[in-house]
């Protein structure tokens, strides 16, 4: 049996088991202590978000705030305690998802300006 990589030196794995009918659980839910700081990866994951472009969304809806004043196009970094309060926060989780959500729909479906 392989052994699995150290969750807390590794990062980021392959998290999709090719034997497993359906993913794995993201790896950074499966470490027993979290990093201080997450990026954009991590940070959607711990909100279940499908992929970073949401976390860029939230950002520029105010409804996050990375760390610093990072420049546009500069990676983002999260303070893990902020972001786990903000997982706890059901009004919060709401708001979010309905950004993220009406930010898809323009994306799928954009209006017709003619």
């Amino acid at each position: 049996m392989p052994q699995k990589p150290n969750p807390l030196t590794s990062w980021p794995s392959n998290n999709l088991d090719p034997a497993a009918e359906v993913p794995t659980v993201p790896d950074i839910l499966l470490w027993i202590r979290l990093p201080a700081r997450l990026s954009r990866r991590q940070t959607a994951d711990m909100f279940n978000f499908r992929d970073e472009e949401s976390i860029s969304v939230l950002v520029r809806a105010k409804l996050l705030k990375p760390l610093g004043n990072p420049p546009e196009g500069a990676p983002m970094w999260f303070a893990t305690v902020y972001i786990l309060q903000l997982s706890q926060d059901v009004n919060w989780l709401a708001k979010a998802t309905l950004v993220v959500r009406e930010s898809v729909h323009v994306k799928n479906y954009p209006t017709d300006t003619k």
